[in-house]
Parts: structure tokens; C-alpha cells; sequence
């Protein structure tokens, strides 16, 4: 795994993390939502930075759609 794949990975995680620690979601969501963003991810095998900051965007936007469906 490589590519823009690590930041769909951290965008995710740290989107799900935030929203645990608000307690919107719960711990096991945390895998839900990352795994619905990394099935759903557009890869790039050899992204340049703008590429790496656009995924992180729109990784971080589709996990917030994810997390308000699953909010408590």
C-alpha cells in the first residue's frame, strides 16, 4: 500500500479518533469509519504534495458524512 493510501488512512483515523474522544461515536465505529473511507478512496500511485493535501480533505469530509450517520 502507498500512494495517496497513507493519507486517506491517517484523514480517516483522525477524523474518527476526534469524534470518539467527543464521545459522538464509539471506539469500535473507529474501524468502521476507516475502512468505509479506505473502500471508497480514489488511489494515486505517485501523488505530489497538492495531491496528499487534497486527499486528506477529502478523506476528512467523507469521514464526517460517515461519522454523522453513525453519531450516538
Amino acid at each position: 500500500i502507498g500512494g495517496t493510501s497513507t493519507a486517506v488512512l491517517n484523514g480517516a483515523n483522525e477524523a474518527a479518533v476526534a469524534a470518539f474522544l467527543q464521545e459522538k461515536i464509539g471506539f469500535y465505529d473507529i474501524t468502521d469509519v476507516v475502512a468505509e473511507c479506505m473502500a471508497g478512496a480514489d488511489f494515486v500511485a505517485n501523488p505530489d504534495l497538492d495531491c496528499i493535501f487534497e486527499t486528506n480533505e477529502t478523506t476528512l469530509a467523507k469521514a464526517g458524512e460517515i461519522i454523522r450517520k453513525i453519531q450516538k
